[in-house]
């Protein structure tokens, strides 16, 4: 087995990381979030609403305890364990999952392939081989064994690492690499990787090959709402990731200000340097790209508009990459209730797939006043024209890569700095414990991994 370590030189400052919410951006959202009530919760550094991961997380969502770790917990509830029993829809659905046409872009994974965060920085695995890098603090993966990695301790400087292909040059050169504005990193990428420069005015969109070839770069259209005014600060917000599929992209925005909350939501779809706006307020709360670029879902807000971190009723549906529109509706399983959230979406064939999770809380034994909210699994559910959920699906988390597949178990002796979580390698159904953390702190330092895969097998 080979094993790397890279010495990167160590920063000692590290910038406060964006949350990657879904909702609509903060000035936007003020007066939305104080009607809707949002809970919010501490995370490391500072304080954030519990909004919903974007499309791109594929680490699990947690919250920071009470004795300042962050924690992940897994809870069995009978509620749960009654839906084995049933795959009644409660909303109106679709009777077939709907067909894109498109061919799946092949995976290969070797596996076990995953990032994570070690005490020397960032480990990245795929098969035999494995690479640390001390630097590094957030790795995620493209099909294949090719890395998206973060190098930068100071802003996101994006670098592919093609684990296929040798180990890095000596002092972690990685070839050119892509200065990404702000603090969000690309979402899913299959086929194309995709910057959004919101902080720009106005908003500007970037696109790159897999291997960060610059395709091309345009200006997002501002506002055409004619109540615009220089009093009230209407604008476009474009916000959340920005995924492509079939040479289409999508991106989410909001007409608003924290004066004027009453704009126009939408999604702009980019396609041959040309925009339109689809999904006119059709309450798209994030776009979910499936892991092999088949299909585009979405969660929906049921009633109203979205509204970030609002316990509200949604919906799942995919959207037509050719016209933008809507040509699926799934709904909800029959044992859904409000408080479940999306943690991910995907498509495998002509299935859709969704894992959900909810928000408790949990009492500290030595305190009874004092409660930290933590992430509850509800279980990976599958739709295939009804809804039934994977069995022991809300005891680990799962990411299949090819016949075997990553899990992530709950730890209950792990110390509360860690994140809850043992990783393992199943391989013809043998478990076999794998280093690291999906999530850790490295001294000032804070690293994120991934897994890749998809949330079912392939059939």
């Amino acid at each position: 087995m080979d094993v790397l370590v890279l010495g990167f030189a160590l920063e000692d400052f590290v910038p406060l990381r964006s949350a990657a919410a879904v909702g609509p951006p903060q000035k936007a959202a003020t007066i939305s979030r104080q009607k809707c009530g949002v809970l919010t919760a501490p995370r490391i550094g500072r304080h954030r609403e519990r909004r919903e991961p974007r499309e791109a997380d594929v680490t699990p969502h947690r919250h920071r305890t009470a004795r300042d770790g962050r924690r992940y917990a897994m809870v069995l509830s009978a509620a749960v364990a009654v839906a084995l029993l049933s795959s009644c829809a409660l909303l109106p659905t679709s009777s077939v999952v709907f067909d894109t046409g498109l061919e799946p872009v092949p995976l290969d994974f070797t596996g076990p392939t995953y990032a994570a965060a070690v005490p020397a920085g960032l480990l990245l695995r795929s098969g035999d081989t494995q690479w640390v890098l001390p630097e590094a603090d957030h790795g995620r993966w493209l099909p294949g064994a090719v890395a998206l990695v973060d190098r930068s301790p100071r802003s996101i400087d994006l670098h592919v690492l093609d684990m296929a292909g040798g180990a890095p040059a000596p002092g972690g050169a990685m070839g050119a690499g892509v200065r990404v504005p702000g603090f969000d990193l690309p979402g899913r990428s299959v086929t194309q990787v995709n910057v959004l420069n919101a902080l720009a005015s106005p908003a500007v969109l970037t696109a790159y090959t897999p291997q960060l070839e610059k395709l091309w770069s345009l200006q997002l259209p501002e506002t055409d709402n004619p109540d615009a005014t220089r009093s009230n600060e209407l604008a476009r917000n474009y916000y959340n990731v920005a995924p492509t599929i079939d040479g289409a992209t999508f991106v989410q925005w909001h007409d608003g200000s924290e004066w004027y909350e009453d704009g126009d939501y939408g999604v702009a779809r980019v396609k041959d340097g040309m925009v339109t706006n689809v999904l006119l307020n059709e309450r798209i709360v994030a776009l979910y790209l499936s892991a092999d670029g088949t299909g585009l879902l979405a969660s929906r807000q049921k009633n109203g508009d979205p509204c970030g971190g609002c316990v509200v009723d949604q919906e799942i549906v995919e959207i037509d990459p050719a016209t933008g529109e809507i040509a699926g509706a799934y709904g909800m399983p029959e044992q859904y209730v409000e408080g479940w959230r999306v943690g991910a979406i995907d498509k495998v064939g002509d299935r859709v797939a969704v894992r959900f999770t909810e928000t408790a809380w949990s009492e500290d034994p030595a305190d009874e006043d004092d409660a930290a909210p933590v992430t509850v699994q509800r279980g990976t559910w599958v739709y295939d024209g009804d809804w039934s959920m994977v069995e022991g699906s809300e005891d680990e988390l799962t990411w299949w890569q090819g016949t075997d597949r990553v899990v992530a178990r709950p730890a209950p002796a792990e110390p509360v700095t860690g994140d809850g979580l043992r990783l393992f390698w199943v391989h013809d159904g043998t478990a076999t414990p794998l280093p690291g953390e999906l999530e850790g702190s490295l001294g000032r330092r804070y690293i994120t991994g991934s897994v890749p895969g998809q949330l079912v097998p392939a059939q």
